[in-house]
């Protein structure tokens, strides 16, 4: 435990709170304390809901590999906490295999999409929630 005693909640969890996921970009953005504060939030998860799985997740994995295993951390290990990687953590949340290889093809199409779109005019409405959007969330 931290020597404050208080773990953060972890990035997301389902609505029935049997799953629950640190999300992390990539794999290497974790030093050595940071995944020792990963694994006891992952263990206070498991210790406070008794049929949930937590999950150490990362979108880009290390090498690329595809994953879903027990995070086995300094010889402990749980099978209710795991690590995985961005394609099966994609396929977890949707039931779709190629889910995550879906989203990647989309992207592109999506930014050649909105470049077209910002030589084209908006309706005023559509413009005042546009930007009661940037306002509250980008703080603009």
């Amino acid at each position: 435990m931290p020597s404050s005693g208080v773990l953060t909640p972890v990035t997301t969890k389902n609505e029935e709170e049997t799953i629950f996921i640190e999300l992390k970009n990539k794999y290497n953005t974790m030093n050595s304390s940071s995944k020792k504060t990963c694994r006891e939030k992952l263990e206070k998860v498991i210790e406070d809901n008794s049929d949930a799985t937590a999950y150490w997740a990362y979108v880009i994995n290390k090498k690329y590999k595809s994953e879903d295993r027990v995070w086995v951390y300094k010889e402990r290990d749980d099978e209710r906490i795991r690590r995985i990687s961005g394609d099966k953590l994609y396929e977890l949340i949707t039931g779709d295999k190629d889910a995550l290889e879906k989203v990647l093809i989309a992207i592109p199409k999506a930014i050649k999409n909105i470049r077209e779109l910002e030589n084209e005019c908006i309706s005023e409405e559509d413009n005042e929630i546009l930007e009661e959007y940037l306002i509250h969330v980008f703080k603009k």
